[in-house]
C-alpha cells in the first residue's frame, strides 16, 4: 500500500512553498530539500508533495491570477 502525505501536512507544504517560490531562494525544482527541512520528513515525502504542488499549482492559483494584472 502507498502511503500518501495527510492534508495538513500538505497544506503546510503548499503554503510553504508557494512562500518559497515567491521569495525567488531556489529553482522549484529543486525546492525538496527545503520541504525536507522545513517539514521534517523524508526525501520520499518531500518529493511527493513536491511533484504534488507542481500538479496543482495553475488550478490552485488560476482564481488569484486576475488580481496580479
Amino acid at each position: 500500500m502507498n502511503k500518501t502525505p495527510d492534508s495538513d501536512l500538505e497544506s503546510r507544504a503548499f503554503l510553504f512553498l508557494d512562500d518559497l517560490r515567491e521569495s525567488g531562494v531556489t529553482n522549484m525544482y529543486g525546492a525538496g530539500p527545503y520541504v525536507e527541512t522545513y517539514l521534517g520528513c523524508s526525501r520520499r515525502v518531500a518529493g511527493e508533495l513536491l511533484v504534488k504542488w507542481m500538479e496543482t499549482f495553475e488550478a490552485r492559483h488560476l482564481d488569484k491570477s486576475h488580481l496580479k494584472e
